[in-house]
């Protein structure tokens, strides 16, 4: 990060994602993957699921059982997984840094907050119920919400909706591809985190960096 940039002005709207942004879920996702695929002789390589990471369960769950399923076996067995993501997450939480202080000041400066995540909402509400930052955000919506998943871009056109602003009002914080993709799809200027991708991946972002605790350093909070 740049010590010498201009301080960034507050948006009227900030939506995040919650995996690998508000939470450091990635290696919690990972292994009650690879539990799930070792009943199908599958052995999931880190290398594999980050290419998927970010993306509805249903596509992993297709990737480690086949294709040959119907839509309700993919469905149980997604919901499988995320009751033994959720049991490792119960025992093991952990946020991004600064992402407490970013939100708290992101509030206290009258900016709405939405959540927009490719995972189920029993996810979500599980990372804020236990981060205790569940009466933070305006909006929340999941995977149940939107009929294509990132990087379609409905899920934040969808947020933007609700919050009632538009593209140019909000910022999109993110760190998986198919969520920069999905930003930049629907018009909204793009904060990129390195917590599950390398900075040359993510240049498709306006801004990239670290983690919560250094965009809130980049963030103009001078009293108006």
């Amino acid at each position: 990060m740049d010590a010498t940039s201009e301080p960034i002005v507050i948006p009227a709207g900030v939506i995040f994602d919650m995996d690998g942004t508000i939470a450091d879920t990635w290696q919690h996702h990972f292994e009650a993957y690879r539990e799930l695929g070792r009943r199908f002789g599958q052995e999931l390589s880190e290398e594999a699921f980050q290419r998927l990471f970010g993306t509805a369960s249903s596509s992993v769950v297709t990737l480690l059982a086949g294709d040959d399923l119907t839509e309700e076996q993919i469905a149980g067995l997604a919901a499988e997984k995320e009751v033994l993501y959720r049991r490792l997450v119960e025992d093991d939480l952990r946020l991004t840094k600064g992402v407490r202080r970013l939100i708290a000041c992101l509030r206290g400066h009258g900016c709405r907050l939405a959540i927009a995540s490719s995972a189920p909402r029993d996810n979500v509400a599980q990372v804020l119920r236990l981060a205790g930052i569940q009466d933070d955000f305006d909006v929340i919506l999941g995977e149940e919400d939107v009929s294509v998943t990132k990087p379609d871009p409905e899920i934040f056109l969808k947020s933007l909706q609700k919050l009632g602003l538009g593209a140019d009002e909000c910022w999109v914080i993110e760190d998986s591809l198919h969520g920069i993709r999905a930003a930049k799809a629907a018009g909204i200027f793009c904060v990129a985190l390195t917590t599950t991708h390398n900075i040359d991946e993510l240049g498709e972002a306006d801004l990239v960096v670290d983690r919560p605790a250094d965009l809130l350093e980049r963030l103009d909070v001078a009293p108006g």
